[in-house]
């Protein structure tokens, strides 16, 4: 790691994002302020460089400028405090502007403001103590040293040869991991034709080593490549700028240290296609909503929780299946005679649910990782009876849905896998990252998935070992695609095994169902173990219901002693498909305080959602945030469609502080929902809070 910045000696960025609720100096006739911005930037009394201002924004007292401005500050040869004024005023035309409201703040090289949304309340001028000033103003603070600043001007241009495109999709960005001072990354294309075989790329700052270009699979004419590169981490973050076939797009880089900034989704498709006339809003909507955040948050990764394609629509697409519907006994000796038609549809598929608006720059702007869930193959996949699971239809789906994920979500091959995964040698495709001091674990719970299986012991013995080999984590993030801690639908279970039905093997599928509880306390106890002894913080994350919630467990003993004996379970779904009718979410609360027995010695359940309300579910689309703090702690938000975004926050406190209450286990009693009543919901419904 590089020393701080000693003096300075680069460029202060400026951002200044928006204020609200200003004082409104403007008369019943004009309506109401019209506000511009100042800054000025100073030490020791004397101006570094001349005053910037910003645009003016008419008759809005919470206005939004989002402008950006560079400061200057070469061969100081000190590490003096540099001041900022900030100052808001309402521009009034024919006469002089009216006050409304100052900033003042004095940072250093190493201030740890740095990179981070600052919110400041306004101030009135120290001469007119008695002047009435209102609001606040956000901005944000970057300092780039010389050295970076002038990598940052040289704009590399690779495949010099390379000619733009006929591009079908891409690029989307991914996650490679970080290897000491190494971002590594990657990025996926789809062309038509192989023109994506020679690209034209260019980048700054310039990369670390070479771009590596590999052709990955092909469906007639459409070609799906990966180019593999890498990037310097530097002392600060740093917004690195591409461009591929001409198209331009950026990314953020943390600095060394920096707390990690990340989102969380899943579901991003529907089971029905039909589903799609019954949103309220666009169907992207969220991924807008995401790149809105991202605009102040700067978001390093997206971590795909699961089902980002749904394949379902293969059963009524593709001829031959439409004889069938998933878990069709007659599958069992019907030949597989689709293989065409079924490498089309998978293309057809990714390439129609990630061009769409605001995803597919979500994709290429915020680095992902991807694990995948059943829908990313279709419905249920694992959960069925083996003898079906085993069928020529079945077999004959699955070899090109890893095909495609492994292309599409992780940018290799299924025989050469990323440097980040798991190590062992198991068929499993779980991805394991460390950024700082977080560690994030993206399980693949479907490539070994049977009916009375979710991850083999071969694979808890390498997830074990590398729990051992990393401790000192902060935090550690664990990417579960089914929720650990969700609803017990035991009585409906039984019922639904008795009688059979459509939402069967979504019964199944769950950590909850009867033949899983063993895996999901072993899994659960390695967890607990891991915190106790690491001394770090576990959280899981988790999607598949199309519901948000928060989940708790306790570890009787290790609670005593840290707040690693609470492990917290977050669950977002979906950021596309519908959540729930509002009569599936009544029938889910009847139970929603009961407490769960995993063993005599950890007790779970969920918690009230949001933290000190009623209710236990945010029923809307929604994703995750989550920025870690200088603190050591985890801020958790969920956006929610239509939702105010404030109430639903969960602060998790970094390893020995206090347990804030919010994130005590309560529960409210046990009230059991009878099989009678779920029974009889529709199916479409219980498949809702169930897949």
């Amino acid at each position: 790691m590089e020393a701080p910045a000693a003096f300075w000696d680069g460029e202060l960025l400026i951002h200044i994002l928006s204020a609200s609720d200003l004082k409104n100096t403007d008369s019943f006739l004009q309506g109401v302020s019209d506000p511009f911005t100042t800054i000025n930037v100073s030490q020791k009394s004397s101006p570094l460089c001349p005053e910037f201002r910003t645009k003016t924004i008419d008759d809005n007292l919470n206005p939004k400028w989002n402008q950006k401005f560079t400061a200057k500050l070469e061969n100081m040869n000190n590490a003096d405090p540099i001041d900022l004024h900030i100052a808001i005023w309402d521009e009034d035309l024919g006469s002089l502007p009216d006050f409304l409201g100052q900033v003042f703040l004095s940072v250093t090289p190493n201030w740890d403001g740095f990179g981070k949304v600052q919110k400041a309340y306004l101030a009135p001028r120290p001469d007119k103590k008695k002047e009435k000033v209102k609001g606040s103003v956000k901005f944000l603070l970057s300092y780039v040293p010389r050295r970076v600043a002038a990598e940052k001007q040289k704009f590399e241009t690779y495949q010099r040869d390379g000619k733009t495109f006929e591009k079908l999709l891409g690029p989307v960005l991914l996650f490679r991991g970080l290897n000491e001072n190494i971002y590594n990354l990657a990025m996926v294309v789809v062309s038509k034709g192989e023109g994506g075989a020679n690209p034209c790329f260019k980048i700054s700052p310039p990369l670390e080593g070479n771009l590596n270009i590999k052709h990955l699979l092909s469906e007639g004419d459409r070609h799906v490549y990966v180019y593999d590169f890498a990037l310097k981490q530097t002392d600060s973050s740093f917004e690195a700028d591409y461009t591929i076939n001409g198209e331009e797009h950026r990314f953020w880089v943390p600095g060394f240290g920096e707390p990690l900034r990340f989102t969380s989704t899943s579901c991003n498709g529907f089971h029905d296609l039909n589903e799609k006339t019954k949103l309220t809003k666009e169907e992207f909507f969220m991924w807008k909503v995401m790149l809105e955040q991202h605009a102040t948050n700067h978001y390093h990764l997206h971590c795909g929780g699961g089902d980002q394609v749904y394949a379902d629509p293969a059963w009524t697409e593709i001829p031959q299946l439409k004889k069938f519907v998933p878990g069709d006994s007659k599958l069992v000796n019907a030949p597989y005679e689709c293989d065409a038609e079924i490498q089309k549809f998978y293309m057809d598929l990714y390439i129609r649910s990630w061009s769409g608006p605001y995803i597919k720059t979500a994709f290429a702007t915020i680095p992902n990782s991807f694990t995948w869930d059943d829908h990313d193959i279709f419905d249920g996949w694992g959960s069925y009876p083996d003898n079906i699971q085993k069928c020529a239809i079945y077999q004959g789906i699955w070899q090109h849905a890893e095909k495609y994920y492994c292309a599409f979500q992780l940018g290799c091959t299924p025989d050469a896998l990323p440097p980040a995964t798991l190590k062992g040698g198991t068929p499993g495709k779980s991805q394991m990252y460390i950024i700082g001091n977080v560690g994030i674990a993206s399980l693949d719970l479907r490539t070994e998935r049977k009916r009375t299986v979710v991850m083999s012991p071969a694979t808890y013995d390498c997830l074990k070992a590398w729990l051992d080999e990393n401790h000192g984590l902060e935090h550690l993030v664990v990417i579960s695609s089914i929720p650990v801690i969700y609803n017990n639908f035991a009585t409906l279970e039984a019922a639904v095994n008795v009688t059979g039905g459509e939402i069967q093997d979504d019964l199944l599928d769950h950590w909850r169902a009867a033949d899983h509880q063993k895996e999901r306390e072993k899994f659960l106890k390695m967890l607990f173990d891991y915190a106790h002894t690491a001394h770090s913080r576990v959280t899981l994350i988790s999607g598949d219901v199309h519901i948000g919630a928060i989940g708790c467990a306790h570890h009787k003993k290790y609670l005593k002693e840290s707040n690693a004996g609470c492990i917290n379970s977050l669950i977002t779904s979906a950021v596309v498909n519908l959540p729930p009718p509002g009569f599936a979410i009544s029938a889910l609360k009847l139970n929603a305080g009961e407490e769960d027995k995993v063993n005599s010695k950890i007790r779970a359940g969920l918690c009230k959602f949001p933290p000190g309300k009623k209710s236990y579910y945010l029923g809307a689309r929604n994703f995750l945030s989550l920025l870690v703090q200088t603190d050591r702690s985890m801020v958790c938000q969920w956006f929610g469609e239509g939702k105010d975004s404030k109430k639903y926050v969960l602060h998790i406190a970094g390893y020995g502080l206090k347990l804030p209450p919010d994130q005590q286990l309560v529960f409210e009693g046990v009230i059991m929902a009878t099989a009678s009543l779920l029974a009889s919901m529709p199916a479409k419904s219980l498949r809702g809070v169930l897949q």
